[in-house]
């Protein structure tokens, strides 16, 4: 590819452009391969050289708004002009110095002046109703005052000369006996409710304190309560959900997180929704890319599955088709679910595509990563999809516009809908590579030493993260959705901490140890908060300091909709509904099991502690537990409430040791039990899961006419193209 006036010598592979605005205008151009690359005009289209996999028009013209597969029931599926261009600067790159910033109390003059209106009537009828109930209120202490003057004159005969209005005296006794009947009731109730030490169960005896846990489990043998009770927040219908689940969010990613740090961007939007929702500080995840999808779409530890070892990315495996899905379950209630981003669950037959698994819309790409703007997967080959078929429209524009142009064309076509829905933004942003819009750059111009940076890159995608999840509220409120929409906003791991350099850098993942792929803090405390308009008002701008995970979200999604989970597979997450949105007591559960992998006891590679388990306010790491329950390498105790750096190993502690024999027994059983539950894991080659693996001996195919299609059927035949060492197929 080139741009119109430029060298024909540039790497046309790495060479990077922008879409023409239809307003004119100067457009930016992009390369990786230059520092101080030439712009093109409006009236100097860039040229588009024809790929042999890649057909495309010979002249590159604006993309259209991005459509959805199996909508063919919607007559134009773009959004309209007027709403893309004034409703957010991402999907055309158009200079400007302007961001999205949602403001989710603004209104429009024509919704104050309606809300003004609607305002003096409530108010006349409430002064209405107050003064019916006055006179009421008047007429019947008249009519009780009359009733008991007259028992009390018959009751009390001559004494009534005496002692005047013996009336007054008989009501003031009475209402001196009301309040001790409800004192005596209140502390009666006290009695009742207040748990004995049996209640809490026996782990309540040798683990010091729960904070985090307040309800510990009487059996102290489930890490998960998930329920089948249904949580009824909304009258009349069923909330919708957005799920957004960003990539490699380090917990300093964001400025709520530590507001005392500095950081060279503004996440406005993520600060506001986080503030007037309620942020989980205590929130854990897995800490890789492919387990935490599995984790947040089945609700089931990976060790169930298979998912806890190898990332997927393109071979000849998925999450098995058996366990819970998240869209299958919302869809038993009627959800239409949508996903904009990135899938890495399996992708080598159609049966573990998106699509097939109860996703009606999907648009993104299939394996583990892709180039921000050319959208070749990871290991070669053209991977962006609309529905089950190649998109080659989106080609030069960002991954992150992209989803934000979909996320609008959905929420438009939806908003006249009356049926519930579910929307998954997986988004793969602040993942590298580190790639942004000159245009979203430039306003970090002063903050990094230089705009070409990959860490000015890194900043500006992290603006356009934000700007999405401004986009996200703005549409809700445009297409009148948001007073029945639940936002949540969860980091799928950490990140790589020291990946990008700025002055004052504290590392992505601080205050914590570790990053991205391993057990410690860093790598799977991230941040997460709920904001939904019908939370409990106790919530409401505040922060809960329970523990919290990544296996949560499905059963609360599940109570909200109305789902019976019996029918699935037991899930290991709780249901935080009727905690968050009716203020009820928070689920019962005395452990989380961050992560267990097993397979670690083959593979002296692996970076290691490849095991993790919260249990009140103590964190356990062990190098490896094999699946006969045996403890290889080190193992780790940490009071993590007071050491979230992880810098004190209490197993070191001859005293500490010697007084909390039953604690740490406790703890190390627990894994014990995990691992002894373990399936085999996903492996690099043959068998891929063990022996008994449908598709032991498959191989890893390889992108067919360069493109990432699924290359067996269901009967394990091969379908996909010749391999070799270009396409990295074996």
């Amino acid at each position: 590819r080139r741009v119109h006036g430029g060298d024909l010598s540039r790497d046309l592979h790495h060479t990077m452009y922008l879409p023409v605005h239809r307003q004119g205008g100067e457009i930016p151009y992009r390369s990786r391969t230059d520092r101080n690359p030439p712009r093109a005009t409006a009236r100097q289209a860039p040229i588009a050289t024809v790929l042999p996999h890649r057909p495309r028009a010979a002249y590159y013209e604006p993309p259209r708004q991005n459509s959805f597969a199996y909508s063919d029931h919607w007559d134009n599926h773009a959004v309209p002009e007027d709403d893309i261009e004034s409703a957010y600067p991402l999907h055309h790159a158009t200079p400007s110095s302007s961001r999205t910033h949602v403001d989710l109390y603004s209104e429009t003059p024509k919704e104050k002046r309606s809300r003004s209106d609607k305002d003096r009537k409530e108010k006349k009828e409430k002064e209405k109703d107050k003064d019916r109930k006055s006179k009421k209120r008047d007429s019947s202490t008249t009519r009780r005052d009359k009733r008991s003057a007259s028992s009390s004159r018959a009751r009390a005969g001559g004494i009534m000369a005496t002692f005047g209005s013996v009336g007054a005296v008989t009501l003031n006794t009475s209402a001196l006996a009301t309040k001790s009947s409800i004192a005596m009731l209140a502390l009666l109730g006290m009695m009742v409710i207040a748990p004995t030490v049996s209640n809490l169960g026996n782990i309540r005896n040798f683990i010091p304190s729960f904070p985090s846990f307040p309800s510990p489990s009487s059996s102290g043998g489930s890490g998960g309560s998930s329920s089948s009770s249904s949580t009824n927040v909304l009258k009349g219908g069923k909330p919708n959900i957005v799920l957004v689940f960003p990539d490699d969010m380090g917990y300093n990613d964001v400025s709520y997180t530590n507001p005392d740090v500095y950081h060279p961007w503004e996440t406005t939007n993520i600060d506001n929704l986080a503030k007037t929702g309620v942020i989980l500080s205590q929130y854990y995840t897995t800490p890789n890319c492919a387990p935490s999808r599995c984790a947040v779409m089945t609700g089931r530890y990976t060790l169930r599955n298979g998912c806890q070892n190898k990332d997927p990315d393109y071979r000849p495996w998925g999450l098995p088709l058996t366990e819970p899905f998240f869209p299958t379950v919302l869809k038993t209630a009627g959800y239409y679910n949508v996903m904009l981003g990135k899938w890495h669950m399996g992708m080598f037959t159609s049966s573990y595509l998106p699509t097939s698994r109860d996703f009606d819309e999907f648009v993104g790409f299939l394996g583990g990563g892709v180039d921000h703007f050319d959208h070749d997967g990871d290991d070669g080959g053209y991977d962006w999809w609309n529905g089950t078929t190649p998109d080659y429209s989106t080609v030069g524009i960002h991954t992150t516009s992209v989803i934000n142009s979909s996320m609008w064309t959905f929420m438009q076509h939806r908003a006249s809908k009356h049926q519930p829905w579910f929307l998954y933004v997986p988004v793969l942003s602040p993942h590298g590579p580190f790639e942004a819009p000159y245009e979203w750059r430039i306003k970090l111009k002063g903050k990094f030493d230089d705009v070409d940076s990959g860490s000015c890159a890194w900043g500006a995608m992290i603006l356009m993260l934000d700007d999405l999840m401004g986009n996200i509220a703005t549409a809700l409120k445009k297409y009148e959705m948001y007073d029945r929409t639940m936002i949540i906003y969860a980091g799928d791991h950490g990140s790589e901490s020291n990946s990008v350099s700025y002055s004052g850098n504290m590392g992505r993942d601080y205050p914590f140890s570790g990053q991205k792929g391993q057990m410690w803090e860093g790598g799977v405390r991230v941040p997460a908060f709920v904001h939904a308009p019908f939370l409990h008002s106790n919530w409401i701008g505040s922060t809960i300091d329970m523990v919290t995970s990544v296996y949560d979200w499905l059963p609360t999604a599940a109570a909200l909709a109305g789902v019976d989970t019996s029918q699935f597979p037991t899930m290991d997450g709780a249901d935080l509904s009727s905690y968050l949105f009716s203020n009820k007591n928070p689920p019962t559960r005395d452990h989380i099991l961050i992560s267990l992998n097993h397979m670690c006891q083959y593979d002296n590679k692996w970076e290691k502690p490849q095991a993790g388990i919260r249990v009140g306010d103590y964190k356990m790491v062990v190098d490896c537990v094999g699946n006969d329950g045996t403890f290889y390498g080190n193992s780790y105790l940490f009071a993590i409430t007071t050491d979230y750096t992880e810098s004190t190993n209490l197993l070191k502690d001859n005293s500490f040791t010697s007084g909390n024999a039953n604690t740490i027994s406790y703890i190390k059983g627990l894994l014990a039990t995990y691992a002894k539950e373990s399936v085999a894991g996903l492996t690099d080659g043959q068998p891929w899961q063990g022996n008994d693996y449908w598709c032991a001996s498959c191989n890893k195919g390889c992108a067919t006419n360069g493109v990432w299609y699924p290359y067996y059927n269901d009967n394990g035949q091969y379908l996909g193209g010749q391999c070799n060492n270009n396409n990295r197929g074996m």
